[in-house]
């Protein structure tokens, strides 16, 4: 009897949301602020190509902080920890970077074939 799938299956990926990934994303955000402030700052009032790139940066910093935030809630959710879930809903900011440093490093998986 034939199948409708006629690929074999493969092993599940590895998650997106990871400890490490959202300590990258944490810290790209936290840069991308600083730099953002700095850029601001020798801008007059955010115009001229300084304010151009101040605007990038609080772009950049927008996207991260968001990812580094679902990131966050995501491993408190998966820890299955009521105090860093709200540390990652209360805190925006610096609480995904709490909760991933907090949290246990996933084991790594079945080595790939």
């Amino acid at each position: 009897m034939s199948t409708l799938n006629p690929r074999p299956e493969s092993a599940p990926a590895a998650p997106f949301l990871t400890r490490r990934s959202t300590l990258t994303m944490s810290a790209v955000a936290l840069t991308a602020l600083v730099a953002y402030v700095i850029a601001y700052g020798v801008s007059d009032q955010g115009t001229g190509t300084a304010g151009g790139f101040a605007a990038l940066f609080v772009g950049i910093t927008v996207v991260t902080f968001i990812g580094a935030w679902l990131g966050g809630l995501t491993l408190a959710m998966r820890s299955r920890s009521l105090l860093l879930v709200l540390v990652a809903l209360l805190v925006p900011p610096f609480g995904p970077l709490a909760v991933a440093l907090w949290s246990r490093p996933t084991p790594p998986g079945p080595p790939a074939r």
